[in-house]
């Protein structure tokens, strides 16, 4: 064979393999961290934190047909839902809609995840993960809208996952000049809630910690091939890392056993 040929099999070959490659890759989908619910029964964790962050307050949300409220603190890149339990009722209803009885979230025993992480997936191709994921439609929510609720969530042991559609994900905000491109109406309520006491602006990190004495296994297995950092621990924890600084170093407690870790 020639030296040309050479060079033109030796072309032919890496190009084959490079659109192989590309093929596999359109094929993945990751999942990426979007932002932290916790289930809270009392409002001790929600006082403290309405110390530390701007609450915000227009934002808070009702969701009759879950039996739940929601209260929240928005971040450049992401937020925290504080969800309470409003109707145990409602919600032992809700639960097969759901996809897990997620009442014993809330729960005293120490068997049960006060945590909640919500999801993006990217790109956004629904059919590449659904082997583990439900469709869950809250009546609650408008036609069309729908969260991917993980079929390990009803293993209450651990963080539960869930997905959002892309226009229901935290929409990202590179800096608070960038409030004045969002709706007229929003952005004074927007900019406040976004401006801290502390100055905290934006995640840069978030790791979960499960006690090392839980199997590595469902959520906590997707949680590790996902875009969160997860480590085996004493204690379950979620820390969440901002404007990529630990001079703050703050801990509160979910409930009894479990803690939210913030740093900055």
């Amino acid at each position: 064979m020639s030296l040309r040929s050479n060079y033109i099999f030796t072309f032919v070959i890496l190009l084959l393999c490079t659109l192989e490659g590309i093929a596999q890759d359109s094929t993945k989908a990751r999942l990426e961290f979007d932002h932290v619910l916790l289930f809270v029964s009392n409002e001790d964790l929600k006082d403290s934190l309405d110390v530390l962050f701007t609450p915000a307050e227009k934002l808070t949300t009702v969701h009759e047909n879950q039996g739940t409220k929601g209260y929240y603190y928005l971040f450049f890149n992401t937020y925290i839902e504080l969800l309470f339990l409003e109707d145990p009722m409602k919600a032992a209803e809700n639960s097969e809609s759901f996809g897990s009885d997620y009442v014993l979230r809330w729960s005293d025993e120490d068997r049960y995840s006060p945590v909640g992480i919500g999801m993006t997936l990217s790109p956004w191709d629904t059919s590449l993960i659904m082997d583990d994921f439900r469709v869950y439609q809250s009546a609650d929510s408008p036609e069309g809208e729908y969260y991917l609720m993980s079929d390990f969530n009803d293993d209450p042991s651990q963080p539960m996952i869930y997905v959002s559609q892309p226009r229901r994900a935290h929409e990202a905000l590179d800096s608070i000049e960038d409030v004045n491109t969002r709706p007229e109406e929003i952005r004074e309520d927007l900019r406040l809630y976004l401006t801290h006491p502390n100055g905290i602006k934006r995640l840069t990190n978030v790791i979960y910690t499960y006690a090392d004495h839980s199997s590595r296994s469902g959520n906590v297995d997707i949680l590790h091939s996902s875009s969160v950092m997860v480590k085996p621990s004493e204690i379950e924890s979620i820390t969440m890392i901002f404007d990529n600084n630990s001079d703050h170093h703050k801990e509160f407690m979910i409930n009894d056993r479990v803690k939210l870790i913030v740093e900055y």
